[in-house]
């Protein structure tokens, strides 16, 4: 799912959003290796901290309601888009990263 600005601000905390802005059209164009690096790093580190909070909450659920998924069935649904947007975020990233070291 490609998300959107606005979209983003909804899910996102303003660490993230700056990582998400920096991630589109000029701005994403204008990084040097050393910044994608750094970007990259730190998207995994967003990716991976929502993955684990997104297990827990799953087995949080599981003991509460004897559902993964929890009452609603979509209980934490925005853990999850927040897992798609960092992934998507990394992959603009790493893309990037490998255009500049192919030129």
């Amino acid at each position: 799912m490609k998300f959107d600005r606005n979209t983003a601000k909804q899910i996102c905390n303003d660490s993230e959003l700056d990582l998400f802005d920096d991630s589109l059209g000029r701005k994403l164009e204008a990084h040097s290796a050393a910044e994608l690096n750094q970007k990259i790093k730190r998207a995994r580190e967003f990716r991976n901290k929502y993955q684990d909070l997104f297990r827990r909450q799953s087995l949080e659920m599981l003991d509460s309601t004897g559902n993964k998924q929890g009452n609603s069935l979509s209980a934490n649904s925005r853990t999850e888009q927040k897992i798609d947007l960092m992934s998507e975020i990394l992959e603009r990233f790493e893309k990037q990263l490998q255009t500049i070291q192919e030129n």
